[in-house]
Parts: C-alpha cells; structure tokens; sequence
C-alpha cells in the first residue's frame, strides 16, 4: 500500500544480527496505520506520488467531472466524490460557486487516485 512514513526508530545491533528499523507509515488513500519492522539493510520500495489539478466540470451522481487545463479537451468522469469532509466541502462551493472556477487535486499513486484538495479562482 502507499504509504507516508510518519515515524521511524532504529534499534542499536542487538549480538545476533543488524540494526532494526521500526516504521509507522498512514496509507494515502484510507488514512488507515500500519506498522513495520524491518533490517536496516533492506530495500523499501518508494511509490512514484503525482498531483495533478483539474478544473471541476460538474459533480454527477457522486462522480466529479474534470477537465485537465492544460489539453483543455481532455474530461473525466472516474473520481468519485469523497465521502469526508473534504466531499462535503468541495459540493457546498461547488453549489455556491457563481461565475468562478474550481480546481481539484487528484493524487495518483500505484493505480489509486483520489481527490485530496481544491480551491476556488477567481475569474
């Protein structure tokens, strides 16, 4: 799962082997914690984490509908509205929204995305 490493402690070389590495790290996409203990030899795998902001079109049944700014043709409907706060959020602006425009942070790690912020420009 992807990860963000919050803690790391590393245990002194005990007479039977290496240093150990102790690792807490929340998952980007369901906020859940998971804990690690691994040599201080080893290999961690580091996802590759994109951003990527996207003007929001409409919000359709739970569904965002985005359009990338820079290829201006290009729209997708396949990110779904989050359920906490954030989801709350983005429709309340999205209903009060006027004449602005509404740009969303999708991040995309390991074939995952997920909306993590927005913001509101003014035209």
């Amino acid at each position: 799962r992807p990860c963000v490493v919050k803690e790391m402690t590393t245990a002194k070389t005990g007479k039977h082997g290496s240093a150990k590495v102790h690792l807490v790290g929340m998952d980007l996409f369901t906020n859940r914690k998971y804990e690690e203990n691994i040599p201080s030899t080893a290999m961690v795998y580091v996802p590759g984490v994109t951003h990527t902001d996207y003007d929001l079109l409409d919000i359709n049944e739970g569904y965002l509908t985005l359009m990338n700014p820079e290829s201006g043709a290009d729209t997708r409907e396949d990110i779904k509205l989050p359920t906490d706060d954030l989801g709350k959020e983005i429709e309340a602006k999205w209903e009060k929204l006027g004449e602005s425009t509404m740009q969303v942070t999708i991040l995309k790690a390991m074939g995952e995305e997920k909306a993590v912020r927005y913001r509101v420009i003014q035209n």
